[in-house]
């Protein structure tokens, strides 16, 4: 914030949010005679006075009748310098800010604080080659074919496709939403192949200019139904997890997991014995994601060919053999998880994006697997061979705590 005629009012609460919160952030336009005004660098700690003309109302200043908290609130979620785009739109001199852009504005500051980018939400999708990554966006999301940056299976490579939306309450424009599709791991091509596309993923991590050093506000985790040897150390999910957890995307905090098990029809015909396999399964797999990750994960069904198994239609969703609707059911999952971990940007941005009926799907960034060379991937194949051999690996983000400047994957 280099011009101190921009500088964000803050005053004490006037409407609560989620009955959590003692003050909410105000921005608006101030015609008041007195102000506190930030300096010229837009340190929030240094204070001056300064006397305004009533009549000219292009200036604004930060007022602050609660400091001490609201400072550190700001100061900690860093909004002003993070995603000046966003609060460009925000605090347009010629509107007042209402209560939706209020809100808004204290959604993105709690997303912050537990190491969530700002203004950009994103999913990763993580999982075994062949597990229905794809077609779980197109079919979460709906989606077409051609919509996507989706993995081809000769040129492997983490791809991001960004749902671009406009929210017309507020007045905003350009937001995005990412969809990140991780190459498949533990693939046929061996340790080698793994090994390269660990480093893609890494890579995206570390240079994507909005979601670096921040943890994925969710990270689909696919299995399928089929996977009938997916426990134990030597079982290709469990070393998928390790690789994950490798990664440094978990956030063990507020955990981001949410496991989706993939071609929920082949279960079983019968509604008792595919409930019944359904939840052994479930059972299972969080006991797994428990032991390996150390979170809780919600664990969902999903049938991303309902039609070709029968499942009878209910409006925008298909009815599972238990009675369950899909894809509600995940996205049920999703706002549970965003609720709890007090994500309520990420949670904004995909109740928004799911809603718009045209979306607008551009190409993202992109990282092939391919181009690194064998020094670059050298601790990524120790780290398979170490889990290749069945030792137990430990979470090597032992500082992952939200909010922590130490969290840096770089």
């Amino acid at each position: 914030m280099k011009d101190d005629s921009k500088c964000l009012i803050v005053d004490e609460a006037k409407t609560s949010f989620n009955a959590v919160h003692a003050e909410t952030l105000v921005i608006k336009n101030t015609s008041e005679q007195s102000h506190e005004k930030c300096n010229s660098s837009g340190n929030l700690s240094t204070w001056e006075s300064k006397a305004s003309d009533p009549e000219n109302n292009e200036d604004t200043f930060i007022h602050v009748k609660n400091p001490s908290s609201i400072k550190d609130k700001l100061e900690k979620a860093h909004v002003i310098k993070s995603y000046p785009f966003l609060l460009e739109q925000l605090l347009k001199e010629e509107q007042m800010l209402d209560s939706d852009r209020q809100e808004l504005i204290l959604k993105i500051t709690e997303s912050q604080q537990i190491k969530r980018a700002t203004g950009y939400a994103s999913i990763l999708v993580f999982g075994l080659s062949g597990v229905g990554k794809s077609s779980t966006i197109k079919h979460f999301f709906n989606l077409k074919d051609e919509d996507l940056n989706s993995n081809d299976p000769e040129i492997p490579a983490i791809r991001e496709s960004i749902i671009m939306y406009n929210d017309p309450e507020v007045d905003l424009k350009g937001m995005k939403f990412a969809l990140v599709e991780s190459p498949g791991i533990m693939n046929l091509g061996g340790l080698i192949k793994d090994a390269l596309n660990l480093k893609a993923i890494e890579s995206f991590y570390e240079i994507h200019p909005e979601a670096g050093k921040c943890f994925p506000n969710l990270i689909f985790v696919l299995i399928s139904a089929d996977d009938k040897r997916f426990d134990g150390p030597s079982s290709s999910f469990v070393k998928s997890l390790n690789c994950l957890k490798m990664l440094n995307l978990v956030d063990t905090v507020h955990p981001n997991v949410v496991v989706i098990i993939t071609f929920a029809g082949h279960f079983a015909r019968r509604t008792d014995a595919w409930t019944s396999k359904f939840e052994n399964k479930r059972r299972v797999i969080q006991e797994i994601i428990s032991d390996h990750l150390k979170i809780q994960a919600e664990v969902i069904a999903l049938e991303n060919n309902p039609d070709d198994e029968g499942f009878e239609r209910n409006a925008n969703n298909t009815e599972l053999p238990n009675g369950e609707l899909q894809p509600e059911n995940l996205y049920n999952a999703c706002e549970k998880v965003l609720q709890e971990n007090n994500d309520y940007f990420g949670l904004y941005a995909l109740k928004t994006v799911r809603n718009v009926k045209t979306k607008q799907v551009l190409s993202g960034l992109s990282i092939e697997s391919e181009i690194f060379g064998a020094h670059e991937v050298q601790k990524h194949r120790d780290f398979l061979e170490k889990i290749a051999s069945g030792q137990k690996v430990t979470n090597s983000n032992s500082q992952n705590t939200a909010g922590n400047d130490a969290f840096i994957r770089r």
